[in-house]
C-alpha cells in the first residue's frame, strides 16, 4: 500500500513551512500506525531554466524521511527540465521517480501538466522518448483515464507500452471530474490488462470492504494507493491486515498521535495564530474520525489561543474516551 502524494490533500506547497509540516505528519503517522509500504511525495514542478535551489529538495531529503520509503514525484511537460531535476534526485540516492499525469487542478491542467497533458498522446510520447533516452533511474507514472473523457486512455495505452515503466498507477476518473462523481470502474476493468507495466489502483478506497471488493474484482493487481481515507481512518490498513481493533485502544492511540503531532508543530511554529491555523487545517480531516465530525471541528475552529485549543482538544478526547468506557461493547 502506498500513501498518495504524502497524503494528497495536505500537499499544496506554500513554502518551507508546508514542507516541514508534511514531513512531520508523515513521520508521526508511521510512528503510530502501520500498514504502509511507501509514500509518493508531493510533486515538484519542473520547468526549463529552473534554478535548483536547496528548498526544492527539502521535502525529499533522505535524512528527513527515515521512517517510510518515499518516492519523489515530478510534474511538467518539458523533458530537459525533467531530466535536470531527475539527475539531482538520483544524486540523493533515489532509484525511482514518479511522473504526475493525474493532477486535476485547473491551474495545473491548463498548462498541459498533470491530467491536462493526457489529451496529447503524441506530446507525451515525445516527452517520454526524450526522457528514456537519457534517464538512469526508474520511472513510474500516476495517471487518470483522461482529462475530458475516459476514452482518452485508449490512445495512451500504446504510448505507455512503448516504454519500460516501473509501474502505472491509474485513478479511474477524468481530470475534469477532479475528485467529484464516481470512479469509472467499468472503463478501468476494460483497459487495465492492456498495459505491459505493473498496475497500481487508486481511487475511492475508504474501507476494508472497498479494498477486499477491489481485490476480488481485480485479483491480478497487487498494489494499491490510498489518500484521504488514511486521514479519516488511520487504522484502515491495520484493520485490513488484523481485523477489527478494540475501539478504546484505537481512541487512545489516535489521541496519542494527534497530541504528538501537535507537540512537534508547537515546537516548530512559535507564532500562536500560525500554529492554530496549521492545526485547524489538519483537524478538518482528524474530525472525520469521530461520528459527529462537524460538531468536533466546530468545537475547535473558533479557538483564538493555544491554551483554549489545547483545552478543547482535551475535551474532545475525554468525551470519546468516557463514552467508550461506558459502552457495553467496549
Amino acid at each position: 500500500f502506498q500513501a498518495e502524494d504524502g497524503i494528497r490533500d495536505l500537499v499544496r506547497s506554500r513554502g518551507l513551512g508546508d514542507v516541514y509540516k508534511r514531513q512531520a505528519f508523515r513521520n508521526t503517522f508511521v510512528r503510530h500506525f502501520s500498514g504502509l509500504d511507501a509514500a509518493v511525495a508531493p510533486f515538484i514542478s519542473v520547468v526549463n531554466n529552473q534554478r535548483l535551489s536547496h528548498s526544492l529538495f527539502t521535502d525529499i531529503l533522505p535524512e528527513n524521511n527515515t521512517s517510510l520509503k518515499l518516492i519523489p514525484q515530478l510534474i511538467g511537460n518539458q523533458a530537459d527540465a525533467f531530466l535536470n531535476m531527475a539527475k539531482k534526485i538520483q544524486q540523493l540516492g533515489y532509484t525511482e521517480i514518479n511522473l504526475n499525469l493525474g493532477c486535476p487542478m485547473p491551474l495545473v491542467a491548463k498548462k498541459k501538466r498533470g491530467s491536462g497533458f493526457l489529451p496529447y498522446p503524441e506530446l507525451i510520447a515525445a516527452f517520454l522518448e526524450d526522457i528514456f533516452e537519457q534517464i538512469e533511474i526508474d520511472i513510474s507514472i500516476k495517471t487518470r483515464l483522461g482529462y475530458q473523457s475516459s476514452d482518452e486512455i485508449d490512445s495512451l495505452i500504446p504510448v505507455f507500452n512503448t516504454f519500460p515503466l516501473k509501474s502505472l498507477c491509474i485513478h479511474p476518473r477524468t481530470g475534469k471530474q477532479q475528485y467529484e462523481g464516481v470512479v469509472d470502474i467499468a472503463k478501468f476493468a476494460s483497459i487495465y490488462t492492456a498495459f505491459d507495466s505493473e498496475i497500481i489502483y487508486n481511487g475511492d478506497i475508504s474501507t476494508v470492504d472497498d479494498i477486499r471488493n477491489l481485490q476480488t474484482q481485480f485479483p491480478d493487481i497487487k498494489k494499491w494507493m490510498i489518500g484521504r481515507a488514511l486521514l479519516k481512518n488511520p487504522f484502515l490498513l491495520e484493520e485490513y491486515y488484523q481485523g477489527a481493533l478494540d475501539e478504546c485502544q484505537k481512541n487512545r492511540r489516535f489521541e496519542d498521535f494527534v497530541w504528538d503531532f501537535y507537540t512537534i508543530q508547537s515546537k516548530r511554529i512559535q507564532a500562536e495564530k500560525s500554529l492554530l491555523n496549521v492545526m485547524k487545517e489538519y483537524w478538518q480531516y482528524f474530525s472525520a474520525y469521530f461520528s459527529d465530525a462537524t460538531a468536533v471541528f466546530n468545537h475547535l475552529k473558533h479557538c483564538k489561543t493555544k491554551a483554549d485549543f489545547e483545552n478543547k482538544m482535551a475535551e474532545i478526547f475525554r468525551a470519546i474516551n468516557t463514552y467508550n468506557s461506558q459502552s457495553p461493547n467496549s
